[in-house]
């Protein structure tokens, strides 16, 4: 996983990957099945799109401020605590499945605290890179990202990073 030259991203970099790629696995599964659930529980279709839309709404709210709180706290305190928050709600939303307690407002709520935990934990995650990774295996973002097109000069143990200008060939 992400070997250059040789060289490995770390011990914490694969963590912070895995623990990711788990979290990410997770929300796809409760993306999917929250519908599915309350599908089972009621054939009304705006119920059923409010299932979506109540997972997204915390990242619409979070995402202004979570940017902030993420640099004021531990940020790996906040996506071990979040992702393990995740976790135990999707514990007890399965127990209340498995119990046959399940209800709407209880889709909904934990919809609701699954999606603030995601914005909060994912965001603290991707903070966290810069803090495991080094600074020279860093990459510029590549044209297509976020933020403005980036591209890399100098060889692979030593890079910076300059404003692309002219050929796109030269960006990665």
């Amino acid at each position: 996983m992400g070997k250059r030259g040789g060289r490995g991203l770390g011990r914490g970099f694969a963590s912070l990957w895995s623990a990711a790629a788990v979290s990410a696995l997770g929300d796809g599964i409760v993306a999917a099945a929250a519908p599915l659930l309350v599908t089972s529980l009621t054939r009304e279709p705006v119920l059923v799109g409010l299932a979506v839309f109540v997972q997204q709404v915390p990242w619409l709210l979070l995402a202004p401020v979570s940017g902030v709180l993420v640099d004021r706290v531990d940020r790996r305190r906040l996506a071990v605590a979040a992702n393990a928050a995740r976790a135990a709600l999707t514990a007890v939303l399965a127990l209340a499945v498995y119990a046959d307690t399940v209800s709407l407002p209880l889709v909904y709520a934990m919809g609701l605290l699954l999606g603030g935990c995601a914005a909060l934990g994912d965001n603290a995650s991707s903070a966290l890179l810069p803090a495991v990774v080094g600074s020279a295996d860093l990459r510029a973002p590549t044209p297509g990202c976020s933020g403005p097109s980036r591209c890399s000069t100098g060889s692979a143990a030593r890079r910076s990073a300059r404003p692309c200008s002219g050929s796109r060939r030269a960006c990665r």
